[in-house]
């Protein structure tokens, strides 16, 4: 996205990242349901992780904010407490005027974006792309 905002000056883009919300693109909600009409079991990403959810009516107005005070190129995250990770560990988050939403500082990891998607339109097994998710994004263990 930062990538995409470099290159295209005239469009703004920015994202913003909370906690699940059912009913959206993104929820875990089907994929839990998924697992459960299948016997399961449900795992979790970290043991004692602890998820936060938010309805759409409340999503939106965030959206809304961030549309209204962001930058092009940044992401803003609201504020879990520490307990849903929603940002990798080298970043770190800066204040808005909107209670609990910062702005995330990201990283800089210029043309990871291209990169990684050279690589996901040239192979044909999912090895590259692991490896390439590897080198390019610290946090990331496969699974």
């Amino acid at each position: 996205m930062s990538s995409l905002a470099a290159e295209h000056r005239g469009t703004r883009f920015m994202a913003v990242r909370f906690c699940n919300v059912p009913g959206s693109s993104a929820s875990v909600i089907p994929k839990f349901k998924e697992r459960i009409a299948r016997g399961g079991p449900i795992t979790a990403t970290r043991p004692g992780i602890i998820r936060f959810f938010m309805a759409i009516p409340e999503a939106a107005p965030l959206v809304l904010q961030v549309a209204a005070i962001g930058e092009s190129g940044q992401v803003l995250a609201l504020d879990m407490e520490l307990h849903e990770e929603l940002l990798a560990d080298a970043d770190a988050t800066i204040a808005t005027p909107i209670p609990r939403l910062r702005i995330a500082r990201l990283e800089s990891r210029a043309g990871s974006f291209e990169e990684l998607l050279d690589c996901v339109q040239r192979v044909s097994d999912d090895t590259d792309v692991r490896a390439t998710l590897q080198r390019l994004v610290p946090e990331y263990t496969p699974r």
